[in-house]
């Protein structure tokens, strides 16, 4: 179970390094933009459909890695309210399953738009014509992803509470943080 988890934490790092390609090639893009109608009066045409492209993408390639960072936004509150490290695992056990679900459900509802798009061959309504499939695959692959690290996280929680090794220092300065 170690090494799936090991797994899944390398496979996030690289589609994370991914994202942050998407966006440094996201702000060339737009100052290759501002230079072309500044120097040029001109423009590039794909800028804003790129553009838009690339923050789907970031987003949804760097949901996982930001989960195994504890990046997102959580509510520390409520470890408050439960004493021990018992409470707390349940809780965080819980936290993930639901996450889970629900992403599961964002997998196979954003694999249906990208198959559709894919099946039908629907292009762009701008002038690049891209084929909208393309961009739509990293909608169910970044969803996927996540639904990994969920269970990379639950599997995380599980083998540190068999081994005896929860510890609460993370929380704890979270709620110190928080001003708990």
């Amino acid at each position: 179970m170690e090494t799936l988890v090991r797994i899944i934490d390398k496979i996030n790092k690289v589609f994370a390094y991914i994202a942050g390609i998407l966006m440094v090639l996201s702000v060339c893009l737009i100052i290759t933009e501002i230079l072309v109608r500044s120097v040029f009066n001109s423009t590039i045409y794909i800028t804003t459909e790129y553009t838009a492209y690339f923050m789907a993408a970031i987003t949804f390639l760097g949901l996982a890695f930001t989960l195994k960072e504890k990046g997102h936004i959580r509510m520390v509150f409520i470890y408050k309210i439960f004493k021990g490290n018992k409470a707390r695992v349940i809780l965080d056990l819980y936290s993930y399953i639901v996450g889970l679900l629900v992403f599961l459900i964002i997998t196979i509802a954003t694999f249906q738009f990208f198959w559709d798009s894919l099946v039908s061959g629907t292009q762009s309504m701008q002038l690049s014509k891209t084929y909208l499939a393309i961009p739509q695959f990293i909608l169910p692959l970044g969803s996927f992803l996540v639904s990994l690290q969920f269970i990379a996280e639950i599997s995380r929680t599980v083998l540190k509470n068999r081994n005896g090794a929860i510890e609460n220092k993370e929380e704890d300065h979270e709620l110190q943080a928080a001003g708990h």
